[in-house]
């Protein structure tokens, strides 16, 4: 299980001297101003020490100063570093989706993948990078400025105590709230972002079976949804920033008052009090903000858990156990596979040998796919998987001797080299002679730009066929010494179908092949067929 990391150790240093510096500086600003002030109401009730007191504005100005440039300073620490460190946790979000069981995966819509990766991960990088400063920064001033008072003028400081533990109750109360309704409309922002990505994944889909105002219904609602919880949570922050206004303007207020009251009666200077009075102003900002930060820090919070979530999801872990043995690639011992606590293929036995080409046959649903996935490791299972390859270890469901091929192609909006190579340096005569044999080289050669030619989104301006192909020859560019086709060829034609499996055998004698199909000629030509009911038969 992992832990999340949002930082390196370097990037954790950094962040962290600026989180500390800026609000250090902040406070000595704050601290030095209120002196200042203090001293401009000495200098105007007492001339005679006029060159003194002009002395200790003028040093207190430099200090002022000083404070101002270590809090610019601060800040660009945070962001330089908070840039690179929001790169490196999509990074590792990323990777954590790709080492996901596809159980996990799967369990959910891709739009709450992608609500995660565009809109949490956002509001953690607004949130570090300034809303925190924002939100900590006037409880971390509010705290100087009562213990400050309270060493000058311990009334004032009593009058402050009060009004500001009654404004933490009215916060505790609200940052309930404020809780339940960023949770809940995160959780309908991802329903509509789900929606979204059907609409565009889906777009012919809806065209060709007229689903457009249905759809467009779908979405409506979902935004009336989002906006009526909106219009509630509304309601609640309105009423907890009044409360907190009121609260931080009485903090303004009645220090004032009382501290006139406490001069009239000879027992401080105008001076002291009016330092205290400057303190109480950022105290009344202290709580006046707290609604705001509450709100912020609630909605760093909710997004902060959904991608640790992610980070801290079980990755994907294969049952390969690796034998020197001659005479076969894969054997499986008592092997189960299935999804989730359905398992679809339970104990069975086989063993595949190098350079064969297996045919596996059977009825819809008896586990031919579920079969393939299973030795890929795309899906979990139990038992004994036995690997012997030449010179490759089975380090995980991304094993480059085993290579598998589905029915639907994935292509990515890239050319077709790149496509075929992703993005490795492989010789252009290899690349050729490879798709040579996949049948695809002559249909590249005649676009505009041959090889270097762009591939739409998804493979969309391409045949089942010809994706088919290119996946195919892809796969080989890799050289696995096992190759698994699932229905890998069913969008071909029996011809291209067969001249493209001869032209493989021929050019890859040593490769392991098994393949799901329901061609008859195929299981002709194949060294062995396998047909899956309760367990693994040849026939």
């Amino acid at each position: 299980m992992g832990k999340i990391q949002l930082f390196e150790k370097k990037h954790k240093l950094a962040l962290g001297c600026g989180y500390v510096l800026y609000p250090l500086a902040k406070c000595g600003s704050t601290l030095l101003l209120a002196s200042l002030f203090s001293q401009v109401f000495a200098l105007i009730t007492n001339s005679k020490n006029q060159r003194q007191f002009l002395s200790l504005v003028a040093i207190n100005l430099l200090l002022v100063a000083g404070c101002i440039f270590l809090m610019v300073i601060s800040k660009c620490i945070i962001q330089i570093f908070l840039n690179k460190a929001i790169i490196g946790l999509k990074k590792n979000y990323v990777t954590h989706l790709q080492n996901m069981s596809l159980k996990e995966l799967q369990g959910q819509h891709s739009g709450h993948w992608l609500s995660i990766l565009e809109k949490d991960i956002q509001k953690v990088e607004t949130f570090l990078g300034t809303t925190m400063i924002q939100s900590v920064l006037p409880i971390v001033i509010g705290g100087v400025c009562i213990i400050s008072i309270f060493l000058k003028t311990w009334q004032i400081g009593m009058v402050v105590l009060i009004l500001s533990v009654s404004s933490q109750i009215v916060n505790k109360y609200y940052g309930k709230k404020h809780r339940y309704y960023q949770q809940t409309i995160a959780e309908e922002e991802e329903k509509i972002q789900e929606c979204e990505t059907d609409c565009i994944a889906g777009e012919e889909t809806i065209r060709v079976y007229q689903l457009k105002s249905f759809v467009l219904d779908k979405v409506e609602k979902l935004f009336c949804k989002v906006n009526e919880k909106e219009d509630k949570y509304l309601e609640q922050r309105t009423l907890h920033y009044f409360i907190s206004g009121i609260l931080g303007s009485l903090t303004m207020l009645t220090p004032i008052a009382y501290g006139m009251l406490l001069v009239s009666k000879g027992e401080y200077e105008i001076s002291e009090i009016m330092y205290s009075v400057q303190l109480c102003g950022n105290v009344g900002w202290f709580l006046g903000s707290i609604a705001s930060s509450i709100e912020e820090i609630s909605k760093y919070k909710v997004s902060y858990n959904r991608i640790k979530h992610v980070i801290e999801t079980e990755e994907d872990q294969v049952c390969f156990v690796e034998e020197k043995e001659k005479g076969y690639v894969l054997k499986a011992e008592k092997w189960s596979v299935g999804y989730g606590d359905v398992k679809v293929i339970n104990e069975i036995n086989f063993q595949a040998e190098k350079g064969k080409y297996i045919v596996i046959a059977g009825e819809s649903g008896k586990g031919k796919s579920t079969l393939l996935k299973g030795i890929k490791g795309l899906l979990k299972s139990t038992g004994k998987l036995s690997c012997n390859f030449e010179n490759g270890k089975s380090e995980g469901v991304f094993n480059s001797e085993m290579i598998y091929v589905p029915q639907n192609v994935e292509l990515f909006e890239e050319s077709f080299l790149n496509v075929l190579t992703y993005w490795k340096e492989i010789p252009m005569e290899e690349v050729e002679l490879c798709c040579k044999r996949c049948c695809i080289h002559d249909f590249i050669q005649k676009q505009p730009k041959g090889y270097e030619t762009m591939i739409r989104e998804r493979g969309s301006n391409l045949s089942g066929g010809q994706r088919q192909r290119l996946a195919i020859a892809r796969a080989l560019l890799k050289k696995p010494q096992v190759l698994l086709l699932d229905e890998a060829t069913s969008a071909l034609d029996e011809k291209t179908e067969r001249q493209l499996f001869k032209n493989i055998r021929e050019a890859y004698p040593q490769m392991t092949i098994l393949s799901v199909t329901h061609r008859l000629g195929e299981m002709e030509n194949a060294d062995e067929v396998w047909k899956m009911g309760d367990n693994v038969k040849r026939i």
